[in-house]
């Protein structure tokens, strides 16, 4: 399957390529995708927060690493959703369908306005995907150590000069990593030549932060965010604690489409 292009890679970063084929597994996906709801108390119903998980994260990580209790306590805080969403429906392909129809549907029915997404890793690519297929909903993104393609992908992307001038090179059909550089191409503001209502987040000393720094080039600096740390929660709750208190996440939702 062609979408495995992309998470294989994606996979054998952490768990041997035998392993993989012989037993790996994902886990069943379901229909209403499971979610968990957090309330922060404020009352406001402009904005709701949408968490999507990492590789090998669950529905409760989020909350165990203290994102939402940072979330609760900061000056811009908002509802949350922590969604299940986890590698199965990538594999799918119903991560959109099911976001869409099980959650961004629902709380818009309940009156909540807009949806700012947090995606972790896996996540981000989640988070890329739902803001490229419902951008009227979606007023920002929030990524942290997000996977956005091998090194090739992004060293193709830089040789041309740009994703501009990258995505008039490439030729249908797409691979998975060449589509998400179509959705960052798209998200593009024509007046700033960036990228404004997304916010970057990630650890030096991750692997995947070669691709964070050539992305960090398409954003507002102070959209950006970084710390010494690694792919690893305790790198990303400091990086958290920071966005929420920095002025970009206040006006993350403040240019919809």
């Amino acid at each position: 399957m062609k979408v495995l292009s992309l998470f294989g890679r994606f996979l054998t970063l952490s768990i041997p390529t035998l392993v993989i084929a012989a037993c790996f597994s994902p886990r069943p996906t379901e229909a209403p995708i499971p979610s968990k709801f957090y309330k922060s108390g404020n009352g406001s119903k402009e904005h709701l927060v949408v968490f999507l998980p990492g590789r090998g994260d669950d529905i409760d990580s989020y909350e165990r690493g203290g994102f939402i209790d940072a979330l609760a306590r900061s000056e811009g805080a908002l509802d949350s959703v922590v969604v299940d969403a986890h590698l199965g429906y990538y594999i799918k392909r119903t991560l959109g369908e099911r976001v869409y129809e099980d959650v961004l549907v629902p709380y818009r029915e309940k009156g909540y306005r807009h949806f700012i997404l947090v995606g972790i890793s896996l996540g981000g690519v989640g988070a890329l995907r739902l803001n490229e297929e419902r951008p009227e909903m979606i007023a920002g993104t929030v990524l942290i150590a997000p996977f956005l393609g091998s090194k090739s992908t992004i060293e193709s992307v830089r040789q041309a000069g740009g994703v501009k001038n990258w995505r008039q090179q490439v030729t249908d059909p797409l691979s998975p990593e060449e589509q998400i550089w179509t959705w960052i191409d798209n998200m593009y503001d024509s007046e700033s030549a960036a990228i404004p209502c997304t916010v970057l987040a990630y650890g030096r000393k991750d692997s995947f932060a070669p691709a964070g720094d050539y992305f960090a080039e398409m954003l507002p600096e102070s959209h950006v965010f970084t710390n010494d740390g690694g792919h690893k929660w305790v790198a990303w709750g400091p990086l958290w604690s920071d966005i929420l208190a920095s002025r970009s996440w206040l006006d993350l939702g403040c240019t919809l489409r």
